[in-house]
């Protein structure tokens, strides 16, 4: 694997570990990602899925939630961390 593919690899691990946090809403997966390098520096660009759930129904110690994913798409600036 390139050194590129490592950075990749390394960074969205690090944003599912760390549970990405937009407009006070939890990630719960990401979908995919790109590293954008410009002259004013490199940015990792996420497509990111949220559950949200309609309904959650318990019967016989199972417990089941239905619902959809909505999908939003989020830029971080890779030396602070930030969320642009």
């Amino acid at each position: 694997m390139s050194i590129h593919g490592n950075v990749i690899t390394a960074l969205t691990g690090l944003l599912l570990l760390s549970s990405c946090f937009h407009k006070d809403v939890r990630t719960d997966n990401i979908a995919s990602s790109i590293i954008y390098q410009d002259e004013e520096g490199d940015y990792i660009i996420c497509k990111e899925v949220i559950f949200q759930a309609t309904s959650k129904s318990s019967k016989g110690g199972f417990t089941q939630i239905s619902g959809y994913n909505e999908y939003r798409i989020s830029s971080y600036d890779m030396q602070t961390g930030k969320l642009l």
